[in-house]
């Protein structure tokens, strides 16, 4: 059953209850109350009569019988005799009727008993006929309070209609504006329906993230690695098939290294960038800017032994970061300035610009950039003119997609030094979005 009718039957019931109960004891109660009246009539009318009257009387007056009795020798009767009964009240069958009787001694000389007698039959039909009064008033209450229950258990239930309503057609880009408003457990349902929806939209969200980031893996991958692995394949039947000298064998392996290593690379690059993708507020923490810029820089050198790579950053400067994406971040600007530009110097500076932002650039004495060449750079599978060909083409692009994810952005500018600045502007540590 639907909440509207279980909350229209409890009610119902409860009310139909009640009326039976009131009803049931009318209907006993008409009987006792209606005889009472009949005994007050006849206790009246006796205390009113004496013998004289019944001397001077002849017929009943609105059909009461009188009967008068001094001991068992006289009788005096108004109608026909009134047979002996015991006790102040009783029954008698006179002329095939019954009647109600009502004896009264009377304080004379001699024991006198006075009868009063009224017919049954009016009575009985009042009772009859209030009785059917009686019922027809309690079958019309039970009627109104099934449909009072009905339409109470219809208001009722409205609440919960439109939460149904509102959230049947569920579009997870789209969220239903749930009712708040009600009280008690309807309140509360439409603030539990409401935070489950957001989380069941924000994990639809999600996971629709996750799955056009696997798509747009998948597809770059498989783009990106077919001349690769076709060249191995190639090196790999030459090696097989054909007899070579010592030089053109390592030149061969060679090759298949070079290969090996640029699909290796390509795909370290596609997962940082998937990853990228799928980033929560919760992988965000306070990081020092400062400390993060020395580890890279200290990483940098190891690796690039004859480049000078240098540190500019305050300490103290502390953000809400993805402190591995911005790390990678800027090894990447290290690497295209040393790999791409020819670099031979490079500084990683950290500084506030406004108060509400931070600026993080990797400046280089490299080679530099056309003008127009310094966006498309920073989309995926896009290298400049002066790009060596052993780069992905993805390092730019994690860095445009590391500085997006922190609510700022990334572009590359002329630097000081001669070459590139490679510069990331995100916001403070209460700015971000």
């Amino acid at each position: 059953m639907s909440l509207r009718v279980r909350v229209a039957a409890a009610a119902a019931a409860g009310t139909t209850i009640i009326a039976l109960v009131v009803f049931g004891w009318a209907l006993v109660h008409t009987r006792s109350s209606s005889y009472n009246q009949m005994d007050e009539r006849l206790s009246a009318a006796s205390a009113t009569l004496s013998v004289i009257d019944m001397i001077t009387q002849r017929e009943p007056v609105d059909g009461m019988l009188v009967t008068a009795r001094i001991g068992t020798h006289y009788r005096r009767s108004v109608g026909p005799a009134i047979p002996a009964v015991a006790g102040d009240y009783g029954y008698a069958t006179i002329d095939g009727q019954r009647y109600r009787v009502h004896n009264r001694t009377l304080p004379v000389q001699q024991r006198v008993v006075l009868s009063t007698a009224l017919p049954t039959a009016p009575v009985e039909h009042a009772i009859a006929v209030r009785r059917r009064q009686i019922v027809g008033l309690a079958l019309a209450s039970v009627a109104a309070a099934w449909a009072l229950a009905w339409m109470f258990g219809t208001v009722a239930a409205a609440p919960i209609r439109r939460l149904a309503t509102a959230t049947r057609d569920f579009d997870p880009d789209h969220p239903p504006a749930l009712p708040v408003g009600g009280t008690g457990e309807v309140g509360e349902l439409s603030h539990t329906l409401r935070l489950l929806l957001t989380r069941v939209s924000q994990e639809q969200t999600s996971s629709a993230r996750s799955l056009a980031a696997s798509r747009d893996f998948a597809a770059a991958a498989a783009h990106e690695l077919r001349s690769p692995l076709t060249a191995m394949r190639t090196d790999l039947e030459v090696l097989d098939t054909m007899p070579l000298d010592d030089a053109a064998r390592a030149e061969l392996v060679h090759s298949v290294r070079r290969a090996h290593d640029r699909m290796a690379d390509t795909v370290t690059s596609l997962e940082s960038l998937a990853l990228g993708d799928l980033v929560a507020e919760s992988d965000f923490a306070p990081t020092d800017l400062g400390e993060l810029l020395d580890r890279v820089a200290a990483d940098a050198a190891r690796a690039h032994p004859d480049v000078v790579i240098e540190v500019d950053a305050p300490g103290g400067t502390v953000i809400d970061a993805l402190a591995p994406n911005l790390r990678t971040a800027v090894r990447n600007g290290i690497e295209n300035a040393v790999r791409h530009g020819g670099a031979r110097r490079v500084v990683v500076s950290a500084g506030t610009t406004d108060g509400t932002t931070v600026s993080v650039a990797v400046d280089d004495d490299g080679g530099g950039l056309p003008l127009s060449e310094r966006v498309i750079v920073f989309e995926r599978f896009r290298r400049g003119s002066s790009a060596s060909t052993a780069g992905s083409g993805l390092g730019l692009a994690l860095v445009r997609q590391t500085a997006e994810a922190h609510g700022g952005a990334a572009r590359l500018v002329d630097s000081d030094l001669g070459g590139l600045r490679l510069e990331l502007v995100l916001p403070g540590t209460h700015g971000r979005r």
